[in-house]
């Protein structure tokens, strides 16, 4: 009875104009998704200041994303200037990777540097590896990491929601956790035992 009053006084205090545009977003979300999908769509394309990128999708969340990529309404200024950083890096690294755009865009920006993906939730690394795949280039310069950054190397409690950009540490599923330091001491010691 006691969740059921609480509901109702939610309901009554909630503000109907924010609520039709949250549902109207999401309706609008679903309905570009199924229409793709019945077309047989699965990627769009985008251009980031010259460089041509294929990005698939296979989620709604995931379909929002890469539409807004492919318009170059979202993130397109970072995406640039991230592109420009890469071309002078050796290592670059693509943190909550999502669908790996950025690291795309490090690994075609600089073949030669050396790019991971660190990205915990399952859907977001099947797109990361469709995304490298489907841009038709053997893109060995770039590595997918199934875990997170913390503070703790070995394992962490990871809670997300699927296909979308969130996530958080703790109430969740074990995945592979590193710290940054200990992740580039380890590269520093591959780079060693390479040459």
């Amino acid at each position: 009875m006691n969740k059921l009053l609480k509901k109702l006084n939610t309901l009554l205090r909630l503000d109907w104009r924010w609520a039709l545009k949250y549902y109207k977003k999401h309706l609008l979300k679903w309905v570009g998704y199924s229409f793709d999908k019945l077309r047989r769509k699965t990627f769009y394309e985008t251009n980031i200041n010259g460089m041509k990128l294929k990005l698939a999708f296979s989620h709604p969340y995931h379909h929002l994303i890469v539409k807004h990529f492919a318009d170059q309404k979202f993130e397109y200024n970072l995406l640039c200037a991230w592109k420009e950083r890469a071309k002078q890096s050796d290592l670059v690294l693509d943190v909550g990777s999502y669908n790996g755009v950025y690291a795309l865009v490090a690994g075609f920006a600089n073949p030669r540097a050396r790019v991971i993906a660190f990205e915990p939730e399952q859907i977001n690394i099947n797109h990361i590896r469709k995304n490298i795949e489907l841009n038709g280039v053997d893109r060995k310069n770039i590595e997918v990491f199934e875990g997170v950054v913390t503070n703790v190397d070995g394992v962490a409690t990871f809670s997300t929601h699927e296909g979308g950009t969130g996530g958080s540490i703790g109430n969740g599923n074990q995945v592979n956790s590193t710290t940054l330091d200990s992740f580039l001491i380890r590269e520093r010691e591959r780079e060693k035992t390479r040459f």
